[in-house]
């Protein structure tokens, strides 16, 4: 401690309370709020151990010299192999006709819907294959931090994030081309520093043939919906005028006006147009005109009085002819 400056007083407190070396001083505050605790690390170390069978399928590939891709949802962990273990014991024979009595055992697999899953699954992978010698734990976890990376780079406007399941389909095609490249030479040779799936690995980092599967996808854009124009309301279609033709004939009624289209009741001697031919507006002299504009005439026709010879610019039922 007299090497980092510590002065003799503070160094006599420090033994006082027990920290004689630098080392037990560094430790002597936990980082985070909650004091960890051997349960909690052996917790943790059980999550992120590969589990055996994970181990057992890297192992066969190195014995059988042939690679194959191990998907993200398979790679479980050693908590989840003891968990899903029965107790329920099994009677098998072994190869040399010995009885063994085993428990039973369910496949497994683990959740890979959310990017801390995935990460971690792939994870476990790279544990795995650096267990069974398959290649090296520095090697695979640079290929699953490229396929990270991507995910994580930010894109041009009109462009996607790259998706989990672009990384997982990219890592199932770089695996399949490692295992044609390495048919039967899966196997390194004894003393070398790197194995032959570690040399394909880093090759295949960077290969253009992978680049396709890790790019931006352009996103739709919205479709546009064009805001359809405010109809003024009107009123029923019998209001409205047409050509009107006159005509004796049987069956005509005191009152009505024939039409091509039928008849519309208009009080006795009442008139369809003015003398001059200007339609007139039935609804208006009825006071149910819904029109709300300026001007002296509607679509229908011109609001005057429908009473032959009057023709003021009152309703009907308020012009004085109304009494008469």
């Amino acid at each position: 401690m007299r090497q980092l400056g510590v002065e003799d007083e503070l160094k006599g407190e420090l033994q006082t309370k027990g920290f004689e070396t630098f080392g037990s001083l560094a430790f002597a505050v936990s980082t985070t709020p909650q004091q960890i605790t051997d349960a909690i690390l052996d917790a943790w170390l059980l999550k992120v151990t590969p589990s055996h069978a994970l181990v057992d399928l890297c192992v066969n590939m190195l014995e059988q010299n042939v690679l194959t891709w191990i998907k993200p949802e398979e790679c479980t962990s050693r908590s989840q192999e003891i968990q899903s273990l029965k107790r329920d014991p099994k009677v098998s024979l072994d190869a040399s006709g010995t009885i063994k009595i085993t428990s039973k055992t369910v496949s497994t697999t683990c959740a890979v819907s959310s990017e801390l899953d995935l990460r971690n699954a792939l994870q476990r992978r790279s544990l795995a294959m650096d267990q069974a010698k398959l290649c090296s734990f520095k090697e695979i976890e640079l290929w699953v931090q490229h396929l990270f990376l991507s995910h994580e780079r930010a894109q041009p406007s009109g462009f996607a994030s790259v998706t989990l399941q672009q990384i997982i389909e990219c890592d199932k095609q770089m695996f399949i081309r490692a295992s044609n490249n390495l048919v039967g030479q899966l196997q390194g040779e004894p003393g070398s520093s790197m194995t032959p799936l570690d040399k394909e690995i880093r090759a295949l980092r960077t290969s253009p043939e992978l680049m396709p599967y890790l790019m931006p996808m352009p996103v739709r854009p919205a479709p546009k919906t064009n805001p359809k124009p405010d109809k003024r309301p009107t009123s029923d279609a019998s209001d409205r005028p047409g050509k009107y033709q006159k005509g004796k004939g049987k069956g005509k009624t005191k009152g009505k006006t024939k039409t091509k289209s039928g008849s519309i009741d208009i009080p006795p001697d009442c008139v369809t147009k003015t003398p001059e031919g200007k339609p007139l507006c039935f609804a208006f002299n009825k006071g149910v005109c819904g029109f709300k504009g300026s001007g002296p005439r509607c679509q229908r026709g011109y609001h005057l009085c429908y009473k032959q010879g009057c023709h003021k610019p009152k309703p009907y039922h308020e012009c004085s002819h109304s009494t008469e």
